[in-house]
């Protein structure tokens, strides 16, 4: 899945980063060249615990982008973030300019579905004024693209921002059809930490089977325990090729929503072996993924013919 966020501010640099980690294509886009320039070398203009790390982890994996052009990124999103300044206006209301001047921008660009969700402080109505400057863009333009308006609140604690955005305990948006649901939906899936990789490594290989493994972070650590009896690679994706089956053992946010046609075209079978339940069963038959997870009977036992044929 492919996001714009338009803003570069604390709730918009939490977003994208959060969102990259879980695996997330983000763009975030802002006026002030300046501030890109420094964000696209590494210079953060906020302190936020790991915040610094997260951004240019992503960054280095190319899921997390910085630019000054909005057309572009609009074009290729499914889903833009107006998270941008709403300045007190001379009778002390909310001044909407910036927030319909994206608008106004993605009914320009916009060249498909798009949901565009405001992440910024904004009043009751304003909804209807995004939807209807997007609308009024598209009729100059002649054309027709569907595109849903969604409002998206963020509760993010002073010094937990990370923390509240990846484990949050209550997700709040308002949306006006089942698409635009199903989208925030399935950016926000609920992802659990915690994963006994080691042993179940540790038999994968005692049964004969020939491992390649990712790990984002603890490459090094896991090198002290398996040495050169499995393969290690620095990109989830290129682990994939010729394998028979991905098992997903770790807790890492970034699993959470993968390129799934990457996947079924990287791997020699479309089987997965789902540790941490991250997934859902259905979805991933929809696919045409043979799914195995924790805690659910299935006849059709794949597991053992491809030990077998590794052995």
């Amino acid at each position: 899945m492919r996001i714009t966020i338009v803003g570069s501010g604390y709730v918009a640099l939490v977003a994208g980063a959060c969102f990259s980690e879980v695996g997330i294509d983000v763009v975030c886009v802002d006026v002030d060249h300046n501030k890109i320039g420094n964000l696209n070398k590494g210079i953060i203009p906020i302190y936020k615990r790991g915040l610094e790390e997260m951004i240019t982890r992503n960054m280095k994996k190319n899921r997390l982008k910085f630019t000054i052009n909005i057309s572009e990124p609009i074009k290729e999103s499914e889903v833009v973030f107006i998270s941008v300044g709403t300045p007190s206006d001379e009778d002390g209301s909310a001044d909407l300019k910036y927030v319909l001047a994206v608008a106004r921008d993605c009914g320009k660009h916009m060249d498909d579905y798009t949901l565009v969700v405001t992440k910024s402080a904004v009043p009751v109505g304003t909804s209807s004024k995004v939807k209807t400057a997007i609308q009024v863009e598209l009729n100059k333009r002649k054309v027709y693209i569907d595109f849903d308006v969604a409002s998206n609140l963020e509760f993010l604690k002073e010094g937990a921002a990370i923390d509240d955005f990846l484990k949050p305990d209550r997700i709040v948006f308002a949306i006006e059809s089942s698409r635009a649901e199903e989208l925030l939906r399935s950016l926000y899936k609920p992802f659990v930490r915690e994963a006994p990789s080691l042993e179940i490594v540790a038999k994968l290989l005692e049964a004969g089977a020939r491992v390649n493994g990712y790990n984002p972070v603890a490459t090094e650590e896991i090198k002290h325990y398996f040495e050169n009896t499995i393969t290690y690679f620095e990109d989830q994706y290129e682990a994939l090729i010729n394998s028979d089956c991905l098992a997903v053992l770790t807790e890492w946010s970034e699993f959470r929503i993968p390129n799934y046609n990457l996947v079924d075209k990287l791997s020699n079978r479309s089987v997965i072996l789902d540790s941490r339940n991250i997934y859902d069963r259905l979805e991933m038959k929809d696919k045409g993924f043979k799914y195995f997870c924790i805690g659910v009977d299935t006849s059709n036992d794949v597991l053992k013919p491809l030990l077998s044929s590794a052995s």
